[in-house]
Parts: structure tokens; C-alpha cells; sequence
């Protein structure tokens, strides 16, 4: 099942996401950055909403410094994932 991570702390908008996409997403809550980003670790998402006064105050640098550690994140899965074997043919 196609997956929705939702990182905000307003509950509110995480029902009114699952809401409507529960039918083909699994739909997922992180209410801080940190949970978000131990969520990315261990998981891959199609989606991510994310509240970006929560980014902008969840780092010291701001925004730029939230943004930059996601973009690493999602940097090193896609480093990682073209070299998982081809399930057909073995190879990465």
C-alpha cells in the first residue's frame, strides 16, 4: 500500500489528510521534525506533507537548516535504492 507521512502538530489536518486518502494511502502522523525524520529512516513514503512553521522553528538555522537535512535524507535513500539487486534479473 502507497503510504502519506503527515508532519505537523495539528491533529486537525492530519484527520482532514487521512480523511481523504485512507482509501488508497496509508496515512501516517509525526508530530516533530525528529519523529519525522526517524520515520524517513526506517521507511519509504510516496508523500509528505509537511508544516513548514514546524520546519521553520525546528532547527537552529531555520528553514534552510530543516530543509537541508531532508534533502540529505532523501539524497542518501535514493544513493541506496539503485543498489537494490533487480528482483528478475539480480542486478543492481
Amino acid at each position: 500500500m502507497r503510504s502519506i507521512l503527515v508532519v505537523t502538530k495539528d491533529k486537525d489536518d492530519y484527520r482532514i489528510i487521512r480523511k481523504c486518502h485512507r482509501s488508497a494511502y496509508r496515512v501516517d502522523l509525526a508530530p516533530t521534525s525528529d519523529t519525522a525524520l526517524n520515520m524517513l529512516h526506517h521507511r519509504r513514503y510516496d508523500y509528505l506533507f509537511m508544516d513548514i512553521d514546524l520546519l521553520r522553528t525546528s532547527e537552529p538555522g531555520g528553514l534552510k537548516a530543516a530543509l537541508q537535512a531532508l534533502w540529505q535524507l532523501f539524497s542518501d535513500q535514493s544513493k541506496s535504492s539503485s543498489c537494490v539487486p533487480n528482483r528478475k534479473s539480480g542486478k543492481p
